[in-house]
């Protein structure tokens, strides 16, 4: 399932081909969210954004509950993948920079 997720992140694709085949859609948030807070980190001044920032846009579109669990699931892939640190004690993003040590 991480080879799909990948794709996802890689190439652009037609959602609706993997709407019978592929029970991946349920991740897409996460992986536009992922995305999302990279391309805001790239933007932004010195790359780090409060975690406020997501919250707000997500609260927007979705209750505070499901707003919180696509955040922390886009934070952990986001982590994993190596593309921002997240501190929980400060609530800040920050870009990964590559070949920088990551931040614990």
């Amino acid at each position: 399932m991480q080879e799909h997720v990948l794709l996802l992140l890689c190439y652009p694709i037609r959602e609706e081909k993997f709407v019978q085949s592929i029970p991946i859609l349920s991740f897409l948030p996460a992986v536009r969210l992922v995305r999302k807070i990279v391309e805001a980190l790239q933007a932004a001044p010195r790359h780090v954004l409060p975690e406020e920032h997501f919250e707000q846009f997500l609260e927007l579109h979705f209750g505070k509950e499901e707003a919180q669990a696509q955040l922390e699931t886009a934070i952990n892939w986001g982590r994993y993948a190596e593309l921002f640190t997240f501190q929980e004690e400060r609530g800040m993003f920050r870009l990964e920079e590559e070949g920088e040590p990551a931040a614990k």
